[in-house]
């Protein structure tokens, strides 16, 4: 597994893919191996097999948070809230709950318009572990949704306080700046969102729209242009078909 993190490091999804679906392929009762392949499938925009190979390592470790997690998670991404929501319930009622699946879990609920209880497991995160930043930044996006840019603000800042490359903390500061008419600051957390996740599309998409809308036209163009290029169809088709027209059009 080694090999196939190196590659997937270099920026080589494709191998790294190839080589984990070749590995499962011989070691097929190896969890560890096929949970790394429904996270590659992922990565790659394969969300369907992500689940289905999460769904197998679960199933070979039913009692592994981590696995128990990373399907939920795959589900929070394929819309499927209530059944991630409902899958991590018994993970998160241990004594000592993990907290990918107290984060998860959140996130779940968050999805589901249940925002107390959300904002309650991520506290509960915080109280195991004072320094969690991703739990501040998880209680920002909540807020964030419901609008609450006063409440949402300071939780990324805290986050970014405890570390600083967060990138959805940046991303989440982006948002509200761009919402609250500051789209020169705006632009500035969006650049540092995909210098620090070169895959985060949807920064990356937020970030030519706003470079475009401020007349940076040649900014926009190689932005827009490495999303048409990177960016999984199956996840973001709507969105490359805009970016295209507007390459187009420009």
């Amino acid at each position: 597994m080694h090999t196939v993190d190196a590659r997937r490091e270099a920026g080589d999804l494709a191998g790294a893919l190839a080589l984990c679906e070749k590995i499962v392929r011989a070691r097929p009762g190896m969890p560890l191996a096929i949970v790394q392949l429904s996270l590659l499938r992922r990565e790659t925009g394969d969300l369907a097999g992500a689940v289905r190979s999460a769904e197998e390592a679960l199933r070979l470790a039913p009692d592994d948070p981590q696995m128990a997690a990373t399907l939920a998670s795959h589900l929070n991404d394929a819309g499927r809230f209530r059944e991630a929501a409902l899958l991590l319930e018994p993970y998160a009622r241990r004594p000592e709950p993990s907290f990918d699946v107290l984060m998860t879990r959140g996130a779940a609920l968050a999805s589901l318009g249940r925002a107390a209880e959300a904002l309650a497991t991520f506290q509960k995160v915080l109280e195991l572990a004072p320094a969690n930043a991703m739990a501040l930044v998880n209680i920002g996006t909540v807020h964030l949704g419901a609008r609450e840019y006063a409440r949402a603000r300071p939780a990324f800042e805290a986050a970014l306080a405890l570390d600083p490359d967060l990138p959805r903390a940046h991303n989440g500061l982006g948002v509200i700046e761009a919402e609250t008419g500051r789209p020169d600051v705006a632009i500035e957390r969006w650049a540092a969102t995909v210098r620090l996740d070169p895959r985060d599309f949807d920064a990356l998409f937020n970030l030519g729209l706003m470079l475009r809308k401020q007349g940076r036209a040649g900014e926009a163009r190689a932005v827009l242009e490495r999303f048409a290029r990177e960016a999984p169809p199956s996840l973001y088709a709507a969105d490359i078909r805009r970016a295209r027209g507007w390459l187009a059009g420009s």
